[in-house]
């Protein structure tokens, strides 16, 4: 292959390195589909000893995810010791999307220093004898990364969702049409599969959930209780973030219901203006903005579970 096309916005790592494989084999997904249907960035939820997510669905499941619900087969790899070994292999068949890798050690980005522990997916595509050669949805097409590296990265050991290092998505292909009906309700389906999911495994790990979850983290906040990774998380990623996920679930949820497409412009909304508070560092309007979003969380799960 001579020609790779490349996406890119950091913040949707996992959903343009999926992309750029799908187009690869000449199937054209938006990201911002992709980010949808991954279930990313649906409720909120807050673990022990974790930073607050506004998401109860990891990015890799997601992955998984979106891919079955456009209709392709692939296959999902989590290798063992023989990684390299196996990548190597399966680049000889086409590019492959890896992750979740640490940052922190992505030595071709000027920051790598910086982001030990933060998690990031990239399209892989080739090797050489000494390095990988990948796309990172972060601003760097085909940037290489030594193996030792890339061996550090991929392993993921200071991600805190990783289950199994070295995992990959590789070799796509259409199995069936989806039409944008059937991928509506089929989506529809997922997410309630998704907070029905954790909402009835929170009380046994502990974790907090949903609209629960929010509302006792803008109590943090109002109080001064929050964690500074938390605070510096707002400022940095989460909201601005949320922000853009929310516009993207509003979009995908207009032609088919209304209700779910407001509310999640509501939250769209709610995410800009904190954002732009936290950044002023005015704690206590974060505080008023979280529980608006909340309440506003608490109406998008119920109409949600109401559909179909």
């Amino acid at each position: 292959m001579n020609f790779v096309p490349y996406h890119g916005n950091a913040k949707y790592c996992y959903a343009n390195s999926t992309a750029m494989l799908l187009a690869t084999i000449g199937e054209q997904v938006a990201p911002g589909t992709i980010e949808v249907l991954t279930g990313v960035g649906l409720g909120a939820a807050r673990f022990p000893q974790t930073p607050f997510l506004f998401s109860m669905q990891s990015p890799d499941g997601g992955i998984t995810q979106a891919l079955q619900l456009l209709g392709f087969t692939f296959e999902e790899q989590a290798a063992d010791d023989d990684a390299l070994v196996r990548l190597r292999v399966a680049l000889t068949q086409g590019p492959c999307v890896l992750g979740p890798i640490d940052m922190g050690y992505l030595t071709y980005h000027p920051n790598y220093r910086h982001l030990a522990g933060a998690d990031h997916f990239v399209l892989a595509y080739k090797m050489t004898d000494t390095t990988l050669q990948v796309h990172d949805p972060d601003g760097y097409p085909y940037v290489s990364l030594p193996f030792d590296a890339l061996m550090c990265a991929w392993k993921a050991e200071r991600i805190g969702y990783s289950h199994e290092p070295y995992r990959l998505w590789r070799q796509p292909e259409r199995q069936r049409i989806v039409s944008p009906e059937e991928l509506y309700r089929t989506a529809v389906q997922s997410f309630q599969k998704l907070y029905h999911g954790l909402e009835e495994a929170a009380p046994h790990i502990p974790a907090e959930v949903g609209s629960v979850a929010i509302h006792n983290f803008a109590q943090l906040v109002q109080t001064h209780k929050a964690s500074s990774a938390d605070l510096e998380m707002m400022q940095h990623f989460s909201l601005a973030l949320g922000a853009k996920r929310a516009i993207d679930y509003a979009t995908f949820f207009t032609p088919y219901n209304q209700q779910l497409a407001q509310e999640k412009d509501q939250q769209a909304q709610l995410f800009g203006l904190c954002h732009s508070e936290a950044v002023r560092c005015n704690w206590s309007r974060v505080a008023s903005l979280l529980e608006q979003l909340a309440e506003s969380e608490a109406r998008f799960r119920e109409v949600l579970m109401g559909v179909l």
